[in-house]
């Protein structure tokens, strides 16, 4: 009941800070647009110092950390599906070339989703972003620290997210597991007519035809991506007041046994940069740390594994307590599933930290499965 309480409390006073900040920039079209924030954009800046002045007395300590990243990830999608259309033509003529070039298209595609710098994506455009940063509850000696974290900026458009949105897409691969199967194809399409002088036949023409055509709808779907408008800003609001109601909610009543800190990470839709520039920055033990990142979903849900190519799971004990969690706060109907998603969990669990993604179409219902999983976190500490 206590909890609820604050909940509902930090939830009304949460909205009521929203309507005043927005009541005179909800009505028109263009209005609702220019709120669509865009990752490295000039209205996510302004946003973040505005939320930064909503969290307020909430915070013991604050900062907004300037970050430059490249967040335009549909180009970066752009640039491998055009050298494997490249590397394909080819392909006839010089095998070697071929190769070697959808080879290294390859790999530079994998470093980038390993959030390693030597890829394609220093070709594309920097921008400013930021980190806003918000400590709740100062950890105990030795303690563990939760930190909740989420984004400010919403995605593109385009008949890629409009694909993506659709239900049969959730029984299908990803646009990444399809380039990096075309690029696969292509590598071995040319290294079978490097081995064989004559080129094989008529034969593996028409099979190089097919991986071919799937990275040229992927390049076009990446440059309708580049070019589309922004998403309608209720696409994906949820997370970032959710994020504001459970600080407070935990300000009013601190943990004893751990630390709270909010993330409000820059360039979230954009593979999590922003979040994993604050894990490179702050450099956290995995014994000293619980991450839980909270998104935007179609029901409330707890992720037990997450990744555009591989899944890779999330942390077993986190699992485990959000599983406890949801099974507390029995009108959320909150349930296990799988995402591919590319957030700031996921860039938490491949530096190997302890983290767990939560989903919900509310922010209410996020606010409240977050906070049942960090009472349950600090009375198991």
């Amino acid at each position: 009941m206590e909890r609820a309480i604050a909940i509902d409390a930090a939830a009304d006073a949460a909205a009521e800070r929203a309507g005043a900040a927005g009541g005179g920039a909800g009505a028109t079209g263009g209005e609702r647009e220019a709120q669509a924030l865009l990752a490295g954009s000039d209205a996510e800046r302004r946003a973040m110092a505005a939320w930064a002045a909503r969290v307020g007395d909430a915070a013991r300590a604050q900062a907004v950390e300037a970050i430059w990243l490249r967040p335009r990830s549909e180009l970066v999608l752009a640039l491998h599906a055009g050298l494997g259309v490249l590397a394909s033509m080819l392909a006839i003529a010089a095998p070697p070339v071929a190769l070697g070039l959808a080879a290294v298209t390859l790999l530079s595609l994998l470093l980038d989703l390993a959030g390693l710098p030597l890829s394609l994506r220093r070709l594309t455009p920097e921008r400013a972003s930021q980190n806003m940063l918000a400590r709740i509850a100062e950890p105990p000696a030795d303690g563990v620290t939760l930190i909740l974290t989420a984004h400010l900026d919403r995605p593109r458009g385009g008949l890629l997210a409009r694909l993506g949105r659709r239900p049969a897409a959730r029984w299908l691969p990803g646009p990444l597991v399809w380039i990096v199967l075309a690029l696969l194809a292509i590598a071995a399409c040319a290294a079978i007519r490097l081995a064989d002088g004559d080129g094989s036949g008529g034969l593996l023409g028409i099979v190089q035809l097919v991986p071919t055509l799937v990275l040229m709808a992927a390049l076009g779907l990446a440059i309708d991506a580049a070019l589309a408008r922004p998403a309608p800003a209720s696409a994906d609001a949820g997370p970032a007041e959710a994020l504001l109601a459970a600080g407070r909610a935990l300000a009013s009543t601190p943990p004893a046994g751990i630390g709270v800190d909010l993330v409000l990470a820059g360039a979230g839709t954009s593979g999590g940069l922003g979040f994993r520039r604050h894990l490179r920055r702050r450099r956290p033990r995995r014994d000293r740390v619980a991450i839980v990142e909270l998104t935007d979903g179609p029901a409330p849900a707890w992720l037990l594994s997450d990744g555009p190519l591989l899944p890779l799971r999330y942390h077993p004990q986190l699992v485990a307590l959000a599983a406890q969690a949801a099974a507390e706060e029995p009108q959320l109907a909150a349930g296990p599933a799988r995402g591919r998603a590319l957030g700031g969990a996921l860039r938490a669990r491949q530096r190997r930290l302890p983290a767990i993604r939560l989903a919900a179409p509310t922010p209410d219902a996020l606010a409240a499965l977050a906070l049942a999983l960090a009472e349950l976190l600090d009375e198991s500490r």
